[in-house]
């Protein structure tokens, strides 16, 4: 069944400015005062009396907001989900990456007359900017026949690619639910698209898990854990760092950060974050500093790397503090 992923976005029109609204000539306009003080939704409890859909207040626009190009992509006819794109941030390159989840499916008696028992991350490469894909290779070595979901993929500074998922057993049939116990999380690279061959491969050395085989499985101390994330930092001084971000239930959070050593990479350090099931985001500026941002705490911490000691030190900002201007924020010093 064909598959589509949407690429692409033209500068939109209009455009949110600082004090009003940037018109599609490029003025600036206010909005029109509110009319009415009533409620927008049909059958409000609160007996208020309901408001038309106000007009915009730069009326119509004739430039398109968005340019969109999708391509067809020939993948199976199972449910996929949880998409998950990433470009390569270097200056006149054109490749894109995508992982999805390909769910496997049987027949039921439920409305659905089909259940969801096992999922695959499947991982697609372009190079010309989405314009055409093909499967990575490599990505048929990522695991298979098991409940595979929460792909994150980010893309360094020199190209490299990585790939983190959580994996836990599958369901036998639809009589049994997925037992999401024991889970584990793991981390893959593929060298830059420009690399002859560029596979997909695991980044960490194989160890013992859970589920009684090996895998490159990065370490956790509790047994159910959700929604990795993942950030690639630019090379600094020859060197590079990835981080993930794992979600856990029952023991706190922890950000993991791996540096290459030869072949494979290496866990430089990981630190808790306060917390269980915080969905953290996590980012690197040009810099090499890590930016960590909390959403149960509402706050984002810059973990600054020096990239000679690999060590990070750390400076919390609030969301209060992040309301004001750049020049009245905290100062970290390196």
């Amino acid at each position: 069944m064909a598959r589509r992923i949407g690429f692409w976005l033209s500068v939109p029109c209009p455009v949110l400015g600082l004090v009003g609204v940037l018109d599609c000539t490029g003025h600036v306009t206010q909005p029109p005062p509110p009319q009415c003080n009533g409620t927008a939704l049909n059958g409000d409890p609160s007996g208020r009396p309901a408001c038309a859909q106000p007009q915009s207040p730069i009326g119509p626009c004739t430039s398109p907001i968005t340019t969109v190009t999708q391509t067809t992509l020939s993948a199976p006819a199972t449910l996929e989900a949880e998409v998950m794109t990433a470009i390569d941030p270097r200056p006149n390159r054109q490749f894109v990456y995508a992982a999805t989840t390909e769910a496997t499916v049987t027949p039921s008696s439920g409305p659905t007359q089909k259940c969801i028992i096992a999922k695959r991350i499947r991982v697609w490469r372009s190079e010309n900017l989405g314009g055409a894909w093909k499967e990575m290779p490599g990505s048929p070595s990522l695991p298979q026949g098991q409940y595979v979901a929460d792909p994150e993929i980010s893309v360094g500074g020199d190209g490299t690619v990585f790939v983190t998922f959580v994996r836990t057993v599958p369901s036998p049939d639809c009589a049994n639910f997925v037992p999401f116990n024991p889970m584990e999380v793991q981390l893959w690279f593929a060298p830059p698209g420009e690399t002859a061959g560029q596979t997909l491969q695991p980044a960490l050395p194989s160890v013992p898990t859970r589920f009684g085989d090996t895998a490159p499985s990065i370490a956790q101390s509790a047994q159910i854990v959700d929604h990795p994330q993942i950030a690639a930092s630019p090379v600094v001084n020859g060197r590079q760092q990835v981080s993930v971000y794992v979600a856990q239930v029952g023991a706190s959070d922890f950000v993991a950060t791996f540096e290459r050593n030869g072949a494979l990479w290496t866990e430089r350090g990981s630190f808790s974050v306060p917390g269980s099931l915080t969905f953290t985001n996590l980012s690197y500026d040009l810099d090499g500093d890590l930016y960590v941002a909390i959403g149960t705490s509402r706050s984002v911490e810059r973990r600054l790397w020096t990239g000679r000691s690999g060590k990070c030190g750390r400076c919390r900002w609030s969301a209060r503090e992040h309301r004001r201007s750049p020049a009245e924020l905290p100062t970290c010093t390196r």
